[in-house]
């Protein structure tokens, strides 16, 4: 089992300790070492959760501007059909 590591965080600065836990964890997804600490991890997540990080229109991601897409091409010709 691997020991703790502390990584220096690329956001903040601050030191955090990379368990031998999440190593193993992080190991078995094929994940790298993480590069920023716990709380600069989950402030990034809560940013693209609430619609930043160029998400169209917050709460669908890149799912809801594909269909706005689908629904914009489809124009006109989509009101005939009914």
């Amino acid at each position: 089992m691997p020991a703790d590591t502390t990584l220096t965080c690329r956001d903040c600065g601050q030191h955090f300790t990379f368990t031998s836990g999440e190593q193993d964890f992080y190991a078995s997804r094929g994940y790298s070492e993480p590069s920023r600490c716990p709380d600069c991890r989950a402030a990034r997540k809560a940013e693209r959760d609430s619609g930043g990080y160029g998400s169209y229109g917050g709460g669908g991601g890149s799912h809801s501007y594909l269909l706005e897409l689908r629904q914009r091409s489809a124009g006109p010709v989509s009101a005939q059909r009914r």
